[in-house]
């Protein structure tokens, strides 16, 4: 249906703009490839937010990690109050940069606004952990989630023996020609 809306929607419209970000949002766990050119049109030279974030999902999910972090920066950047843009680029600094003491503001930005979602304690405590913080993330794994502190802290120990960062790791694929990358960064 989101297809066929753009096959008519006038350019450029709210029309167009609405069916290019729920196509997007639909493409990014089936092809991300094509939910990172519709984010990225959708982007570029705005200053939503949520393309931004958007963008820089479609990008760290086909591996693309310093584009996905300038975006992330972008979405921040707008919305700097937003939990989910903090988050998102915390966690990426954290596990895919390889970066967990600069991911840290970030999250303990996204858990002190929204403190009731496990994920952002979570994720929260893995930065915490890898830099060097476990009685930190251990109380907070403890005080988030239903598990004894044995739990958080057999948790904490595979989170630190899997710290081998994506970003070192290389992509299975990279951006088609047609998606350069994206030169806004703060």
């Amino acid at each position: 249906m989101l297809e066929q809306l753009l096959k008519v929607s006038p350019e450029p419209g709210e029309i167009r703009r609405f069916a290019e970000r729920h196509l997007a949002e639909q493409l990014l766990l089936k092809a991300p490839f094509r939910s990172a050119r519709l984010a990225r049109g959708l982007a570029q030279g705005g200053d939503d937010p949520e393309a931004w974030s958007l963008y820089g999902m479609a990008l760290a999910r086909v591996g693309c990690f310093q584009e996905a972090l300038k975006a992330y920066r972008q979405a921040w950047r707008f919305a700097p109050h937003h939990p989910g843009h903090s988050h998102n680029l915390g966690h990426l600094l954290d596990v895919a940069m390889d970066r967990p003491s600069d991911g840290l503001e970030y999250l303990e930005a996204a858990y002190a606004a929204e403190p009731n979602v496990p994920d952002l304690a979570s994720s929260l405590a893995h930065a915490l952990a890898r830099t060097g913080q476990g009685a930190r993330a251990l109380a907070l794994l403890t005080q988030t989630h239903p598990m004894s502190r044995e739990q958080a802290g057999t948790l904490i120990a595979r989170w630190l023996a899997a710290a081998a960062p994506l970003a070192a790791q290389e992509p299975a694929q990279s951006l088609p020609q047609d998606l350069p990358p994206n030169e806004a960064e703060t």
